[in-house]
Formats: structure tokens, C-alpha cells, sequence
């Protein structure tokens, strides 16, 4: 998947956005986060996972996601969070 095409969804911006405020979350956190259903995020999560955005691991039956070290990931969302800032 392109870049533009990963980040043309409002659903994987508000994922990245929030996992650079709060860092490690679960899913259970997303959904509630972005209003959304755990199928919706979950199908989301799988695309920024498979991109290498986002790292999961699973806690029991929970899955903890954080945002990629990635240094270039990092600082596109730390951009995006600036710019969701000045609306």
C-alpha cells in the first residue's frame, strides 16, 4: 500500500495521533479514543502493522499497540499531532 494511500483515512491519522499522545494502547483504549468499533480499528491497525507504523503485542487476550522507533514515523506524527493542534 502507498504511503498517501495508508494516510488517506481518518481512522489510521487518529490511530497515529493518538499512540504518539498516549503512547502504548490497547485496543479496548482506540476504539473508545475514536469512537469507533473494535472491527473497524482492528482491520486499521493491520494495515499500519503490516507498513511497519505500529508494533502490537498481546497481553492475555488484550493487544497492546504503540507506535513504531521508526525516527521518520515518529516525527510524521509528532507533525500531525502539531498540526491537529491548530485547528
Amino acid at each position: 500500500m502507498k504511503i498517501t494511500e495508508l494516510l488517506g483515512h481518518k481512522i489510521r491519522l487518529g490511530i497515529i495521533v493518538e499512540l504518539y499522545r498516549h503512547g502504548e494502547m490497547s485496543t479496548f483504549e482506540l476504539v473508545s479514543k475514536l469512537e469507533s468499533s473494535y472491527r473497524v480499528i482492528n482491520e486499521h491497525l493491520k494495515m499500519l502493522e503490516a507498513a511497519g507504523f505500529v508494533k502490537v503485542r498481546r497481553v492475555g487476550r488484550m493487544k497492546m499497540i504503540k507506535l513504531s522507533g521508526d525516527p521518520r514515523i515518529q516525527t510524521l506524527a509528532k507533525t500531525l499531532v502539531e498540526l491537529d493542534g491548530k485547528r
